[in-house]
């Protein structure tokens, strides 16, 4: 589009339709499967839910009790609670029974596959000018880290996809492609997040794989001796594609350049410690009624709902890992799911906030109802 184009328009002329749309089919399927039993008989999901109504009631309370801070433009976070989170959460609830993984397997993948190939060829940025140093979004609705994350899902569901199924060297070829691009995109987004996820999903890949958690331990330590040894060849191969990705990774490496998060780490830590118990705030205010979010997601229930809410979401996720090495380790013949999971809650330590992260919700209670027997004291 010409550069003077009103691109925020443009983009909600296609992101607010679609999110529409996506609210429209979930409460349908609510309305749909209304009278089905929901299953709660899963401590984890339990402890879920009351995390999620405690951090509503803390949303209410900054939002219109408070006095010390007045919070502007809050309609798009209760869009994102209400209309697009706890739809997806009760939805899923209400329809698990129904879910087929096979179908969502392609589905999934051949989104991937569209969205970075269209991005590649309508992004000139992405295809020219290698040498300058600037990281570089997918387009005006997909930022720089979720591109990224985009491109590492592509990766881990290439690898999924060719060590788990038999396929045609056609389509191996295909996918081979496919993985490329995803490295690609990866690198050309510049941003350090979703290579650190991506690392994780490795290493917990290749540690769910070993025949008890010694062996596990034990390759996850040799791959990570391996890239540190590399580290260096590494490095100046992504600088090839990306200069920006390799100044940054090495950058965080040294521990110098510039760290906006630990910034934000310091002030969520300074709430947290002047009011530990209870929490005081579902962000960080500024004093022009702005909000931030910690970009790690147990400081971010320290500050909303203090120890109480870092150990219900400490759980929260440790249980989710544990479901996801069951579904890894004994070879599920659906276990990219947990894959995603792995990488989402990877992401969340460095990036997004829980209250605007549907796909984190939705992945979560899917796990906890599919191991809801795996968990001591619920049958």
């Amino acid at each position: 589009m010409p550069s003077t184009s009103d691109f925020e328009n443009i983009s909600r002329a296609i992101t607010v339709p679609y999110r529409a749309l996506a609210l429209a089919i979930m409460l349908a399927v609510i309305y749909i499967n209304i009278r089905n039993i929901s299953d709660f008989k899963s401590l984890p999901l339990v402890v879920l839910i009351i995390y999620w109504l405690a951090l509503i009631v803390r949303i209410f309370s900054d939002n219109f009790l408070r006095t010390d801070y007045l919070i502007q433009s809050t309609s798009q976070l209760w869009l994102y609670v209400f209309g697009i989170c706890m739809a997806a959460l009760v939805s899923t609830i209400k329809s698990f029974k129904y879910i087929d993984l096979n179908k969502a397997l392609h589905v999934v993948y051949i989104s991937i596959i569209v969205i970075l190939t269209i991005t590649l060829f309508s992004n000139q940025a992405l295809i020219s000018n290698t040498d300058n140093e600037y990281r570089a979004d997918a387009n005006v609705a997909l930022n720089t880290i979720s591109y990224g994350n985009l491109g590492v899902m592509g990766m881990y569901m290439s690898l999924f996809m060719l060590l788990k199924e038999k396929h045609k060297l056609l389509l191996k070829i295909g996918i081979i492609l496919v993985l490329i691009l995803s490295v690609y995109s990866l690198l050309r987004s510049g941003s350090r997040g979703p290579i650190l996820s991506f690392l994780v999903v490795v290493f917990f890949w290749f540690f769910s794989k070993g025949k008890n958690i010694m062996t596990g331990v034990g390759i996850s330590m040799i791959l990570l001796l391996v890239i540190y040894l590399l580290q260096d060849p590494i490095l100046s191969l992504m600088g090839d594609i990306s200069p920006v990705i390799e100044i940054r990774l090495r950058e965080t490496i040294s521990g110098s350049g510039p760290d906006e998060r630990s910034l934000l780490h310091d002030a969520a830590l300074k709430v947290f410690y002047e009011h530990p118990f209870i929490g005081d705030q579902f962000a960080i205010f500024n004093k022009n009624g702005e909000y931030a979010y910690a970009h790690n997601i147990i400081l971010d229930s320290l500050i909303a709902l203090g120890i109480i809410g870092g150990i219900m979401m400490a759980y929260i996720l440790w249980s989710a890992l544990k479901c996801c090495y069951k579904n890894i380790h004994d070879d599920h013949p659906h276990f990219w799911i947990s894959l995603i999971l792995v990488q989402q809650i990877s992401s969340s330590m460095v990036s997004g906030a829980f209250y605007q992260d549907q796909t984190l919700t939705v992945l979560l209670v899917y796990h906890f109802i599919l191991f809801r027997k795996s968990f001591i004291g619920w049958k």
